[in-house]
């Protein structure tokens, strides 16, 4: 056997270094993208925990995010991919969309994933679509859920 086979062999051999790369890494992987989708949740339910707040307080939605800081919260959580603050839509006074790039990396404009493979897939923005009324608000009566458009 020639000495330039032996290498091509010795290259393809399973060693333990690829051996446990092959195993670890995918699940290194598959726990990171895990661990990021918790954080966009975590920064989003804050937000929108805020976003109620003074939605009871204001009788509307605010317009942009940085109106929350710092009666609302502190600062507004950052997006973990992009490292800039969550992005936020108001849909109208009483309906809106907070966002997180998803982890392809592009901002869609609050446009989720299409389908469930490009969800496993990181295609898509990551939603929190705030479409329910909010309780506090009826209770009160200051809205009712004919009144949301």
């Amino acid at each position: 056997m020639g000495r330039e086979r032996r290498r091509e062999l010795d290259e393809k051999r399973d060693t333990p270094t690829r051996f446990l790369a092959a195993r670890v890494l995918p699940i290194l992987r598959d726990s990171l993208g895990v661990f990021v989708r918790k954080e966009v949740e975590i920064s989003q339910a804050r937000i929108v925990i805020a976003l109620r707040r003074y939605e009871v307080r204001k009788h509307a939605l605010p317009e942009r995010l940085d109106e929350l800081v710092p009666e609302f919260l502190e600062e507004i959580p950052p997006d973990p991919v992009a490292g800039t603050p969550m992005r936020y839509g108001r849909i109208s006074a009483h309906r809106s969309l907070v966002w997180a790039i998803g982890s392809d990396e592009i901002d869609g404009g609050g446009v989720g994933p299409a389908s469930p493979w490009e969800r496993r897939n990181g295609i898509g923005d990551d939603l929190w679509d705030d479409s329910q009324p909010c309780p506090a608000l009826e209770i009160h009566g200051l809205e009712g859920p004919d009144q949301h458009s």
